[in-house]
């Protein structure tokens, strides 16, 4: 911005000029830059070989147009102006009006589909042999952590990604929780069972199943043809879990009519934002469900957006826990789900923080380093004080989302993520 204001004045330039699409001119430097501005959304572009955009031509060149609109001339459009406008109108073009896709080649993609089951039954069947190995072993007897690793790595090589992923997740976990490890390596050993049944399957957990491998359904064809769920849905917050430059974000959605809770799951590569679906805000609309037994994964539809509203709070554990089996009873392998309870305390026993309902029931805040943090801040924040507080609860400990923020007299004032 300061580079830009110090070539605001004309003497640094030549052949300022406009026209009702945009404005240009030469300025002077090492070289002759062409610089133009198209005046609909304000883009630029520079012959400079500065990496930065808008670079500080493009800034004095509209620093001038503001300050100094004398300066630009009306002229005709030089070819160096009106060619780039007309890539620009290209391209916004092919954005809105995609071509006609290629008919799709059934029998070609039924051979790469084929060649994909068999080659993530290859990697399921090595999968297979170690843990009966680990199981021989001992599981104290080895390096679990490595051997985790060594075998997602394989599952990867396989194209089985979700459940190489799932491997990944039983390594994150705590030495402490070696009770928990083998709890989620009995339900990998139940995955692969029901691989090798695949074929008789019903095509509800078949879907259910190819998912939890690594076969999803590609996101436009749940936009097509997934089943919908209608109604108000509460944006209670998001997680986020990061692998190398990839991050997989968890959207939490509370249906206000049921207290269901769906998810929205992305994953974004380097710096991408993704839906950033505010917490606290409201949608109403449709939701597009992946097909399976679980029936927790969505995808927007066409939906509107009130940026401010409360949600519905259940009114303690009890009846989170109720929501969570419930969802459980639809397929096993689910994970998470999320919850709005009213009037929880935060309190710590020990070194351990708690969530508290008004019956006097505790579930303990999920530990480790953000997790720590998180829960450290809920406690601050609430300071002790009953409060609605929303959270995602994996059948051990809760993870919290977010929580209201009262005002003295109870009146609800504003949701606070976490």
């Amino acid at each position: 911005m300061a580079a830009g204001r110090k070539l605001s004045g004309p003497r640094d330039w030549t052949g300022l000029s406009q026209s009702p699409r945009a404005m240009w001119g030469e300025c002077r430097g090492s070289a002759l830059y062409q610089t133009r501005i198209d005046l609909t959304d304000f883009a630029s572009k520079c012959s400079c070989p500065s990496r930065k955009f808008p670079c500080k031509h493009a800034l004095g060149l509209l620093f001038m147009a503001a300050d100094a609109p004398a300066n630009l001339l009306d002229a005709a459009e030089p070819g160096w102006v009106s060619d780039w406008l007309a890539q620009r109108g290209a391209k916004a073009v092919a954005k809105v009006e995609p071509p006609e896709k290629k008919p799709v080649d059934e029998k070609a993609q039924a051979k790469r589909t084929d060649a994909r089951i068999a080659a993530i039954s290859l990697g399921i069947n090595l999968t297979e042999r170690w843990l009966h190995d680990l199981v021989t072993q001992g599981i104290a007897a080895v390096n679990l952590d490595r051997q985790l690793e060594t075998a997602a790595t394989r599952l990867t090589d396989a194209k089985a990604g979700a459940l190489a992923e799932r491997l990944r997740q039983i390594a994150a976990l705590s030495e402490v929780d070696q009770h928990r490890r083998i709890d989620e390596l009995g339900y990998v050993q139940l995955l692969i069972d029901l691989w090798k049944r695949r074929d008789t399957l019903t095509q509800a957990w078949r879907s259910e199943l190819d998912a939890w491998i690594g076969l999803a359904e590609r996101e436009e064809d749940v936009i097509l043809a997934g089943a919908r769920v209608e109604g108000q849905f509460f944006v209670l917050g998001a997680t986020e879990i990061e692998n190398d430059r990839l991050r997989e974000r968890r959207t939490w959605l509370l249906d206000q009519s049921s207290s269901r809770s769906y998810m929205l799951l992305e994953f974004l590569f380097g710096t991408a934002r993704g839906a950033l679906l505010p917490p606290g805000a409201q949608l109403t609309g449709a939701l597009a469900l992946y097909s399976g037994r679980a029936q927790q994964r969505v995808v927007l539809g066409e939906t509107t957006m009130q940026t401010e509203a409360q949600p519905r709070a259940l009114a303690n554990f009890a009846e989170s826990l109720l929501a969570h089996a419930a969802q459980i009873a639809r397929s096993p392998f689910v994970r998470r789900s999320a919850s709005c309870v009213a009037n929880l305390t935060v309190c710590k026993f020990e070194k351990q923080f708690y969530l508290r309902d008004s019956d006097g029931a505790a579930l303990p805040i999920v530990s480790g380093t953000g997790n720590g943090n998180a829960a450290l801040l809920l406690y601050l924040r609430t300071g002790g004080v009953p409060h609605t507080i929303a959270f995602s609860f994996d059948g051990y400990a809760v993870e919290p989302l977010g929580f209201s923020d009262s005002a003295p007299d109870g009146q609800f004032l504003r949701w606070v993520a976490l």
